[in-house]
Parts: C-alpha cells; sequence; structure tokens
C-alpha cells in the first residue's frame, strides 16, 4: 500500500476543488511506496464532469520526469466531485496499469476523502 504524506493529500484536495464539477487527474511517484511527487496533469476525457482522461503529452513528460529524478511510479489519482472515492465501473475499465494504486479525491464530503486502491496484477 503507498503512503501520502498529509501536505500532498492537501494538494490533492486544492487540486480536485479547483478543477470541480469537473474531474481533476495526475500521476504520483515516489520511492519504496511513499509518495513524495505529485505531476498534476489535465483531464482531455469527453465528459470530465464524469469520466476522466490524462492528457497523454503530460503523461509522457510525468513519465521521462519519473526516470530522470530516478522515482517509480506508484499511482494515478482523480477526483469525484460529487461521488464516492469507490472505484466506478469507468475506473476499473481504465485502469491500465495494474500493479500501481488508483487514488481518488471525494469531494462528496466535507471533509473531503481520499481513497487508495490496489488492484491485483493482470
Amino acid at each position: 500500500m503507498i503512503t501520502i504524506p498529509a501536505h500532498l493529500r492537501e494538494g490533492l484536495i486544492a487540486h480536485a476543488q479547483r478543477e470541480a464539477p469537473r474531474e481533476c487527474c495526475g500521476i504520483l511517484a515516489g520511492l519504496d511506496s511513499a509518495v513524495d511527487t505529485v505531476y498534476l496533469c489535465r483531464n482531455v476525457a469527453p465528459a470530465p464532469d464524469r469520466e476522466y482522461l490524462v492528457d497523454a503529452r503530460d503523461q509522457r513528460e510525468a513519465f521521462q520526469s519519473i526516470v530522470d529524478i530516478g522515482r517509480d511510479l506508484l499511482g494515478f489519482y482523480h477526483s469525484h466531485p460529487a461521488a464516492s472515492p469507490a472505484l466506478s465501473l469507468s475506473d476499473r475499465a481504465h485502469a491500465y496499469y495494474h500493479d500501481v494504486a488508483i487514488v481518488i479525491v471525494s469531494l462528496a464530503t466535507d471533509p473531503p476523502e481520499i481513497t487508495i486502491h490496489e488492484l491485483a496484477p493482470a
């Protein structure tokens, strides 16, 4: 299970709040399951108010940076502006990296809730 320090959790929540009612998205990196780097990405999904799709250029740049700074890809995150932090059918269908976490920031509760989901390798 990955760990996300409080200051980075606050940053994820702030990103979600700035993007609402659109879903925000991004990439998490670090070492030994501890997140220390967050890449905010653009959501280019056709219906960004209910799904997310990380911009391909943002993803390439983040992946290159992760290699350059000697970190590991630990997960992807996105928000659910008006829904629980449970994995949706769409989230599961688009989880292409089964060896990393999916982190969901839900703004449906006060305070916002963050859940970490880890899928079994494919």
